[in-house]
């Protein structure tokens, strides 16, 4: 396996244990309540939103090359980390239209707020680490804040 598809596998991997959680977190929870719907759609547009300043951060302050380094990998190629990042933002978009239609929509949903709660408090962690600014670290603070709105509304709303 080549030093760069081992890199983005494992330095992925927690991204993968959150796919998971929120699969199983979707299956067994309740369908939405209708009159829940607008509010989470409104809150996942401002998180898309979110997501693709946290992303363009990330991206212009060389997150693909720090962070697998900060692990002993090879770094990212940029193609991937944005294409990466557009997909998942791609995924919640279509999520928001079938929301009420299919659990797998719901499992999106679940994993941007897991995934926003998760870079919300792992940036300023590794900052900390470091020593000093780490790429995603200035946006990554609204992702927490999101993420914890996001999880208030997807509790209330089923």
């Amino acid at each position: 396996m080549s030093p760069v598809l081992q890199s983005i596998l494992f330095g992925t991997s927690a991204l993968s244990v959150l796919v998971a959680t929120s699969l199983l977190i979707s299956h067994y929870r309740n369908p939405f309540k209708r009159e829940s719907l607008n509010s989470i759609r409104i809150t996942v547009y401002i998180g898309v939103v979110l997501h693709l300043c946290h992303s363009s951060e990330e991206a212009l302050t060389g997150f693909h090359r720090r962070f697998p380094e900060l692990l002993g990998l090879a770094p990212w190629p940029i193609g991937f980390f944005i294409s990466f990042n557009l997909i998942w933002i791609s995924i919640w978009l279509i999520s928001l239209r079938y929301l009420a239609q299919h659990k797998i929509f719901v499992a999106a949903i679940w994993f941007l707020t897991l995934a926003s709660l998760l870079n919300g408090l792992s940036h300023p962690a590794i900052s900390l680490a470091v020593g000093g600014y780490f790429p995603g670290l200035y946006s990554s603070p609204l992702l927490a804040v999101l993420g914890i709105i996001l999880l208030r509304q997807l509790r209330a709303g089923t």
